[in-house]
């Protein structure tokens, strides 16, 4: 390997780029309501739900799940995502820290190194005339976000955690406003 090659390798594996200690639970439950629960205490959560009805942007997770096919609620704290999967529901949540309750805080945790890329993505939709949000290309999709003032543009901050060049993770962070 070139001297070179060798400097920029260095470089990377220095930067803040390699995160370490990435956790990751996942299982199958019955009752998904409890998994949620466990994970998120925090006011600051945003809440994806995809259900037969369409997709809704909420500031609380429904608990009820009849209707659910796909839930996402992230915050600082982590990202966990429960899907309808036969007669029970799957779920993985991704997190920086521990924050398992109960009997569940002795799991033994084994650690890797992912590179890890901070991103911003802007979230359909413009306000319209009559304060709602649109997007042509979806024309009947509910694009109202749980952000507390009103703006042009909203964006989903995204943490990419990749191994050997190929994604493992994507984890939700926060619902912002404003930027490019």
């Amino acid at each position: 390997m070139s001297g070179e090659v060798e400097k920029m390798i260095d470089e990377l594996l220095g930067s803040s780029e390699v995160k370490q200690d990435v956790i990751v639970y996942s299982g199958v439950t019955r009752d998904p309501r409890l998994i949620v629960k466990e994970f998120f205490h925090s006011d600051d959560a945003f809440c994806i739900s995809e259900g037969f009805d369409g997709i809704h942007f909420v500031s609380k997770p429904n608990l009820l799940f009849d209707n659910v096919a796909r839930l996402r609620v992230f915050s600082r704290v982590g990202d966990l995502e429960v899907w309808r999967q036969l007669g029970s529901f799957a779920w993985r949540f991704v997190s920086d820290t521990v924050h398992m309750q109960g009997k569940h805080n002795q799991i033994d945790l084994c650690s890797e190194r992912y590179f890890f890329r901070e991103r911003h993505v802007n979230l359909w939709g413009r306000e319209n005339r009559n304060g709602h949000r649109h997007e042509p290309r979806v024309a009947s999709a509910s694009l109202d976000y749980p952000i507390p003032n009103k703006t042009d543009l909203v964006r989903l901050k995204l943490i990419e955690y990749s191994k050997d060049g190929v994604v493992q993770f994507v984890r939700y962070v926060s619902l912002e406003t404003g930027g490019s």
